[in-house]
């Protein structure tokens, strides 16, 4: 039996005059884990303790190792350096079943469930129980997973399609199917990214059901927030490298500061990430009026010229279906454009790019970058007829543009061939506004920006932001992150049920004033 200097841990509870010894007991730790893709080495020394009946979270920049390191935690990375133990026994995981028969189970970024198969099914899929002639055994499939969902107090029904589901209803699925593996140690890759702050809460309350039951849990997570909220420890990491673990038991009222500070290897305070207001000019470059449709109704707006003009409003308050109408992406039923005071119609994206209308939409995976091609072939997307010489590509100028744009927005690739898909989530949000800053744009609509990314690329994409604003493009700015409208819009429209309830301007801009109306009358 190995030596295990961290089995236990002892925790003293003060209260009431009294004080009571509390071990926990060590559910998996590692030893000196590294990893390297072709040559370039992506965690170093990696040296974690998770205790049974904790929450601990993983916290640093895309790119810093953390889904690496649960991907090797999960058997999916088999060449590493290092050990693993498992319930103080030593683990070598040679795939995701192995790690499944030890009891750990992971639910992803890119949630695994199959669509067209019910929620009984997903959850038992390969595993379906059998009656005594070998078929289905479709009553006792079902009680067992209603069982499971009956734990997570989910109410949705064991014969639902989970491609019918909502987001948070297939990650709870996900976590039922964990568990009806046995699974005692939960990793969970950024769950909260595509959840409104109800779905989240209901998320919090089932993590903190299955920590009372003694499950081990490894969260990552890019928001400050959640880790307050749910964590108990949390690591931080930076370029692979494992920094510092803190309780957070332990209170701090530095704590924020310090966290910023060692995830970015800078002494930046949660007020410097943002670059400060610009000087917005008179001329007003974007104009719409009496805009009617899906989700929205009667929307009159204005932008500009070096303008930050903020959206903000609850998950279905018709921000997003608002940009994807003046963007051409989805039909209006009324209204007028006007661009620079002249009218102009858009019926596709393709009208608004000739405009020089640019969108970067909230779903960056599934409509922002071809993931299979490269970072060049990407941010060459929007210019390609620039590059074409006799009725061929020139790929020097493909080249020298994608150069180009790596370099100015410090997007973190080995080389411009490497597949968007397999770049942190930051570096593919920077391709994406390398994409669109290769064109002549008046107007950049940026839908949910910073979502999923952390804290360092968030303050980059500010800096862009408002570097584009001082370069006189206007820009409307969606953002479910109140914090982020105050910190960069210069003024900002409050959207409820699908009408613009409110306009806040300079000192005006305030979480109290922003909830206040995001709110209001909102059953």
């Amino acid at each position: 039996m190995v030596e295990l200097p961290l089995s236990l841990k002892t925790i003293m509870e003060r209260g009431a005059g009294m004080s009571r010894r509390v071990e926990k007991e060590c559910a998996l730790f590692t030893k000196h884990i590294g990893k390297q893709f072709n040559g370039i080495t992506v965690l170093q020394d990696i040296n974690l303790s998770i205790y049974k009946g904790e929450i601990h979270t993983l916290l640093g920049a895309n790119g810093a190792g953390k889904s690496t390191l649960i991907k090797i935690i999960d058997g999916i990375y088999t060449d590493y350096e290092g050990e693993i133990y498992v319930n103080n026994r030593r683990a070598q995981m040679k795939n995701s079943e192995d790690a499944r028969l030890l009891g750990i189970g992971m639910v992803h970024q890119e949630l695994s469930l199959i669509p067209q198969l019910n929620v009984a099914e997903n959850i038992y899929l390969g595993r379906l129980p059998r009656n005594s002639i070998g078929l289905v055994h479709y009553k006792k499939l079902h009680e067992n997973a209603q069982q499971l969902l009956a734990l997570l107090n989910l109410t949705i029904s064991t014969n639902d399609l989970v491609g019918r589901l909502s987001i948070a209803d297939r990650q709870m699925v996900e976590i039922a199917k964990m568990l009806s593996m046995n699974a005692e140690i939960l990793l969970l890759d950024e769950p909260t990214s595509a959840l409104s702050d109800k779905e989240v809460t209901r998320l919090f309350e089932t993590l903190r059901q299955l920590k009372a039951s003694g499950k081990a849990i490894i969260f990552i997570t890019h928001k400050l927030e959640e880790i307050y909220a749910i964590s108990d420890k949390v690591t931080i990491m930076r370029d692979g490298q494992q920094i510092e673990t803190l309780d957070l038991s332990i209170k701090s009222p530095d704590l924020e500061k310090n966290l910023i500070s060692l995830m970015t290897g800078t002494e930046h305070h949660a007020e410097t990430i943002y670059p400060g207001k610009g000087n917005v000019q008179e001329e007003i470059v974007f104009r719409i009026e009496q805009y009617t449709g899906r989700n929205f109704h009667h929307i009159s707006l204005e932008v500009r010229k070096g303008e930050i003009l903020g959206i903000a409003g609850l998950n279905g308050a018709g921000r997003t279906e608002l940009a994807r109408a003046i963007f051409g992406a989805d039909r209006k039923d009324s209204g007028n454009t006007y661009l620079n005071g002249r009218p102009i119609v858009i019926k596709s994206p393709m009208d608004a790019i000739k405009q020089g209308i640019a969108m970067i939409t909230e779903d960056r995976k599934k409509e922002g970058f071809i993931g299979c091609l490269g970072v060049k072939e990407n941010i060459n997307l929007t210019t390609i007829r620039d590059t074409v010489r006799h009725l061929l590509l020139h790929r020097r100028l493909e080249i020298q543009k994608a150069k180009k744009y790596i370099s100015k927005l410090n997007i973190k690739t080995f080389s411009e061939h490497v597949p968007v898909r397999n770049l942190s989530g930051g570096n593919q949000q920077k391709v994406i506004l390398a994409k669109w800053l290769a064109l002549d744009c008046k107007l950049m609509i940026l839908d949910e920006p910073t979502k999923g990314i952390d804290v360092k690329a968030k303050s980059e994409i500010y800096q862009l932001m408002r570097e584009l604003a001082e370069q006189g493009i206007a820009i409307i700015f969606i953002s479910s992150e109140f914090t982020e409208l105050i910190g960069m819009a210069d003024r900002v429209l409050v959207m409820n049920h699908g009408k613009i309830v409110h306009e806040l301007r300079n000192e005006q801009i305030t979480k109290e004033n922003i909830m206040n109306h995001v709110f209001k009358d909102v059953v």
